[in-house]
């Protein structure tokens, strides 16, 4: 039959799992990944505290911790205005998430 994981990894697995996926949901339509971009880690976390209040992981998910989220998905830890930060993102404008918004749906799936 083969080994069955314990409870403590299968549920520590899917919380990995729902924060990867809370991260990269929030990383594409939040942010513009682009590898010459800061931001600072500040404007970053509280940014993403928004998109995510409703979301029991994010609740547990410290500045630190989120730092460790970023560096995992390939951003470089650096110094933002004396702030730390990272590079190879940046938090879209208003305008740029009112204009994805609006955008018209090419996926073929409202028809």
């Amino acid at each position: 039959e083969g080994l069955v994981a314990p409870e403590c990894i299968k549920a520590a697995s899917q919380e990995y799992r729902e924060e990867m996926d809370l991260l990269a949901g929030w990383l594409a339509s939040h942010c513009v990944l682009d590898r010459k971009a800061t931001a600072d880690t500040p404007s970053l976390y509280h940014n993403f505290l928004a998109y995510s209040q409703d979301d029991q992981v994010a609740k547990g998910l410290n500045s630190r911790a989120f730092g460790r989220k970023l560096h995992t998905h390939g951003f470089q830890a650096c110094k933002v205005d004396g702030k730390r930060g990272w590079r190879g993102l940046r938090l879209k404008t208003d305008d740029e998430r009112l204009a994805r918004s609006k955008a018209p749906d090419t996926s073929g799936e409202g028809r």
